[in-house]
C-alpha cells in the first residue's frame, strides 16, 4: 500500500518552502504583503528559522498577520450555519456541511465565523486529525460552531494557502508537543498558536503553491479511492474469516472441552463468591438470551450470553489530579493506536489512594474506549497485556472478568466482528460531537460462548487465516 499521507505532508514541506513553484519578477514580494497586513512588526528576523525561504518570501508570526477569532455581529433572528465537531472532515479535504439556525442561537457561547475565514480544532485529537475548513456559502455569510474551533481572517492572504499552513505537519507537531489540560481533553495552547512561525509566499505565488498542491492532492485522492477498495474488500475476507470462527465452522466440538453451560456454573460460582467478599456488588443479571434473539445457530455445546455475564465494567477514573495524592500512571485514549495498548509514554496523574484503588487496570483485563470524536472507534476493545498496573481516565472504561475460564483474545476478537458492531452501533450516543456507549448497553451485547479450550483453538486458528492474508 502507497503511504499517502507521508507523500502528502513531504508535498506540503516542499510547497511551503517554495521548491515547488516558480517566482516572477512582477511579483510583489512578501515584504510588501506583511506592511499592508501589519506594518509595526510583522516580518521576523532571527537566527533560529525552522528553514530557508526564497528571497522574496517571509517568515512572520501568526499573530502578526491574522485576527485570531475575530468578532461576527449579526440581527439574533437572522439565518446562520451552524457547524459543530462531527461536520468538519478530518485530514487533507477540508469539507464541512452545516445546519441553518437563528444566529442568536447559532452564536451564542460558541465560535464564530464568515465566509472567507478559517477554522481549525483546537482539541486532541480532531487537532491532530486536521480538522479545518475555509468558511463558505454559509447563510447570509456567517455561522457559529463548536467551541473547539480557532478561527483566523485576513483578506490580504488566500484563505487556501491559510490552510495549508495549518495542515502542514510542522504545525501539527508545533501544536501537540504542548497540549494544555487534562487527561482525555487536551487542547492547543493559544501561545503556541499566536508564536508560530509561518512562510508568507507573495500573494501571487500563494495561488501557485495553491494550484500545484491542489493537482497532487487530486492524484493521492485516487490513489486513497482504489486502496480504500482494496481494503474494503480486504476487510470483508476478514470478516468472514471472523464469522466463520465464531459460528463454530472453523474447530472441532470436542467433548473434553466440556459445555458452555458448565463453564457458566463455574462463572456464577466466582461471582457469588466475589459479591460475598463485597468486592463487588449484587446486581441483578440480564434475563438469558432467548430462542427469538439469537442471532444464528451456534453448536450445542456453546451458549448465547450477554457481555454482562462475563465481565463488570467500570468507568475511567475522571480526577483531574489530587492536591497531595501520589502520582500514578494514567492509560489515555492516545495510548491506544494500531490495534494495541502502547504503555511506552503514560503520563502520570496524582491520584488519592482510594481512587486509584477503584479505577486499577491489570494483566489480562479488557480496555474498552468509551467515548471518542470518531464513532467507529467507539466500543473498540483491547487487551491488556502489560506486567505493570495503572490507571486509566473516564474515556475509557475497564472490563475484569468473573473467571480466568473466559479469552479475553476470544471477547476481543468478538467484538471486531459485525455481529457485534450491528448491536453496538445504535446504542452509541452523540452529544456535542463525542460519540459514547454506556457501561449498560455494552453488557447487553448478545455473543456466542464457546467452552475456554475452544475459545483458544477458535482465535488461533482465526489468527492463521488472518496472517496468510496480504497487508
Amino acid at each position: 500500500m502507497i503511504d499517502t499521507l507521508s507523500i502528502r505532508c513531504r508535498v506540503l514541506h516542499l510547497a511551503l518552502a517554495g521548491e515547488l513553484t516558480v517566482r516572477y519578477a512582477e511579483d510583489e514580494p512578501a515584504a510588501n504583503l506583511l506592511r499592508k497586513i501589519n506594518n509595526k512588526r510583522s516580518i521576523v528576523q532571527t537566527e533560529n528559522l525552522p528553514y530557508d525561504l526564497p528571497e522574496s518570501w517571509e517568515w512572520a508570526r501568526l499573530e502578526d498577520v491574522y485576527k485570531i477569532n475575530p468578532r461576527v455581529v449579526a440581527s439574533d433572528d437572522c439565518e446562520a450555519a451552524f457547524i459543530p465537531m462531527e461536520r468538519i472532515e478530518a485530514g487533507f479535504s477540508g469539507g464541512f456541511s452545516f445546519e441553518v439556525l437563528p444566529w442568536a442561537e447559532a452564536s451564542k457561547n460558541h465560535s464564530r465565523f464568515a465566509d472567507g475565514d478559517v477554522a481549525f480544532a483546537k482539541i486532541s485529537p480532531s487537532f491532530e486529525n486536521r480538522k479545518s475548513f475555509i468558511a463558505s456559502g454559509l447563510p447570509n455569510g456567517i455561522g457559529g460552531g463548536t467551541t473547539e474551533l480557532i478561527v483566523l481572517r485576513q483578506k490580504e492572504m488566500l484563505p487556501e494557502y491559510t490552510r495549508l499552513l495549518l495542515l502542514d505537519q510542522r504545525f501539527i507537531d508545533a501544536g501537540s508537543a504542548q497540549f494544555r489540560g487534562i487527561v482525555g481533553q487536551q487542547r492547543v495552547k493559544p501561545t503556541i498558536v499566536k508564536a508560530y512561525l509561518i512562510p508568507i509566499a507573495p500573494f501571487e505565488e500563494q495561488k501557485r503553491i495553491v494550484a500545484a498542491v491542489g493537482a497532487v492532492f487530486s492524484i493521492l485522492d485516487d490513489i486513497d479511492s482504489l486502496q480504500g477498495l482494496y481494503s474494503e474488500n480486504m476487510q470483508s475476507i476478514r470478516n468472514k474469516i471472523i464469522e466463520a470462527g465464531i459460528r463454530g465452522k472453523l474447530t472441532e466440538q470436542l467433548p473434553e472441552d466440556g459445555t458452555a453451560v458448565n463453564l457458566l456454573e463455574h462463572i456464577a460460582e466466582k461471582r457469588a463468591a466475589l459479591q460475598a467478599a463485597k468486592v463487588i456488588r449484587k446486581t441483578k443479571p440480564l434475563p438469558p438470551v432467548s430462542e427469538n434473539e439469537e442471532p444464528f445457530r451456534i453448536p450445542s455445546s456453546w451458549k448465547w450470553v450477554h457481555l454482562s455475564d462475563l465481565y463488570r465494567f467500570t468507568n475511567g477514573t475522571a480526577s483531574r489530579g489530587t492536591e497531595g495524592g501520589t502520582p500514578h500512571p494514567v492509560l489515555r485514549l492516545a495510548d491506544l493506536t494500531d490495534g494495541r495498548i502502547d504503555t511506552s509514554d503514560v503520563r502520570e496523574l496524582s491520584l488519592a489512594d482510594s481512587e486509584y484503588a477503584s479505577h486499577i487496570i491489570e494483566r489480562g483485563d479488557l480496555v474498552i474506549i468509551r467515548v471518542n470524536g470518531s464513532r467507529e472507534k467507539v466500543a473498540t476493545i483491547y487487551q491488556y497485556l502489560d506486567d505493570a498496573e495503572m490507571s486509566y481516565c473516564d474515556h475509557l472504561f475497564c472490563g475484569k472478568s468473573y473467571s480466568n475460564r473466559i479469552s479475553p483474545r476470544y471477547i476481543s476478537l468478538i467484538c471486531r466482528s459485525e455481529l457485534v458492531r450491528k448491536q453496538v452501533d445504535p446504542l452509541i450516543k452523540t452529544t456535542a460531537g463525542q460519540n459514547t456507549i454506556s457501561q449498560g448497553n455494552l453488557g447487553k451485547t448478545i455473543i456466542p460462548l464457546p467452552p475456554f479450550a475452544e475459545q483458544e483453538r477458535i482465535v488461533d486458528r482465526i489468527d492463521a487465516f488472518l496472517s496468510a492474508l496480504p497487508e
